[in-house]
């Protein structure tokens, strides 16, 4: 991918988050597009459909938990303080998928 398509990606990604966070999972394609600074073309260039966008927002979230629950999680932590921090991690995809009708 390119550098200014992938720079794009990532912001889509970014802006949608919040954007799912405040309005819950049918939220605007339109107003990602436009808080991010694109086109429309840009964002169904990335993401041909809404579940596209959110299958990519919640991939990239357990990919980042995931990354951060191995540094956390790793030897000599006590287990007890690395199961304490699963509750935070999970909310914001917990949230997205709690306000989706499907």
């Amino acid at each position: 991918m390119r550098a200014d398509a992938r720079k794009n990606y990532d912001l889509l990604i970014e802006v949608a988050r919040d954007v799912f966070v405040e309005q819950g999972a049918e939220a605007s394609l339109r107003d990602i597009a436009r808080r991010a600074g694109v086109g429309m073309g840009t964002l169904y260039r990335h993401f041909p459909n809404r579940d596209s966008l959110l299958e990519a927002l919640l991939r990239s979230r357990f990919a980042a938990l995931t990354a951060r629950l191995s540094r956390f999680c790793s030897p000599p932590i006590l287990p007890r303080r690395c199961w304490s921090g699963w509750p935070r991690a999970w909310r914001l995809p917990i949230s997205i998928a709690g306000s989706s009708p499907r």
